[in-house]
């Protein structure tokens, strides 16, 4: 386990540290085409329905067994129920049509894979050693920065269980982000801005230097710290991501990345990596 760990993140057993991304790569399509479930894994180019204006979303948060024994024996009868949790999104078909390039207009699986984690994991924590990979109370203090925030699904379901959440993307996305904040009640908490993170240079320096927090801030809640989940598709492009960001900011530090978990997120083609700065901010 990495002993400079942030105080936000809890890496899940199995976890690896990425120093090599030529090798990171070789593994995670190796394991993409080795699994035993290879044949129920997703396909397509990872849209949940690009053929909807609007699109409803649910997930279903289920309370582990433990819990629900516990709760049996303190009310008389089993818990099943769990949380439901369900958002209406607009999606931008036309966008998705006519603008060249564009990716954030309509839903993507990898969106919603991340929020059932994150969503089940935050209510519903699992059972020792094994922990939420964002720490509760840390979350509540932290001021969340999204690159490339599409319909704005994350910043829905997440922006009430963090201190600030700011969504970006590209200009021609910024009406649609500010549309389903507003429908879903949560303008108030979430700030849409503009980011061209369209390129891979443009991202990273944007991790590297994000917006000043409170200077009054502890050290620890000033360093930033990128979740990033990815589907695997073109081997060439996350090799090509990887590389860039072991090597950024290396005169002052540098950046320690670590792929949360032992792979591919089970049932999907999707990969999580945590990195965190390891020089001073």
């Amino acid at each position: 386990m990495a002993a400079s760990t942030p105080s936000l993140v809890n890496l899940p057993p199995g976890s690896e540290r990425v120093t090599d991304a030529d090798e990171e790569v070789f593994l995670l399509y190796t394991l993409l085409s080795s699994s035993s479930t290879g044949g129920e894994l997703e396909s397509g180019l990872g849209f949940v329905d690009n053929k909807k204006g609007e699109i409803t979303v649910s997930f279903d948060l289920v309370p582990p067994v433990r819990e629900r024994h516990r709760r049996r024996r303190s009310s008389g009868r089993m818990d099943t129920e769990g949380k439901h949790v369900e958002v209406i999104l607009a999606q931008d078909l036309g966008g998705l049509r006519n603008r060249k390039g564009d990716t954030g207009s309509v839903l993507w699986r990898a969106s919603m894979h991340l929020a059932q984690q994150l969503l089940q994991e935050h209510y519903y924590p699992p059972s020792p050693p094994a922990a939420a990979l964002l720490h509760p109370t840390s979350l509540a203090t932290s001021h969340i920065l999204e690159l490339g925030s599409g319909t704005g699904l994350l910043s829905v379901l997440l922006s009430p269980l963090v201190r600030k959440y700011t969504a970006t993307d590209i200009p021609p996305l910024l009406p649609l982000l500010g549309k389903n904040a507003d429908s879903n009640q949560v303008s108030e908490k979430v700030a849409v801005e503009e980011l061209d993170w369209v390129t891979l240079e443009a991202t990273l320096s944007y991790l590297c230097r994000p917006p000043v927090p409170s200077p009054d801030a502890p050290s620890e809640q000033r360093r930033p710290t990128a979740l990033v989940m990815s589907e695997l598709r073109d081997p060439e492009v996350m090799r090509e991501f990887l590389a860039l960001w072991l090597e950024l900011d290396k005169d002052e530090g540098g950046w320690e990345v670590w792929r949360a978990g032992e792979g591919v997120v089970r049932g999907t083609r999707c990969v999580i990596w945590v990195g965190w700065r390891v020089g001073g901010v």
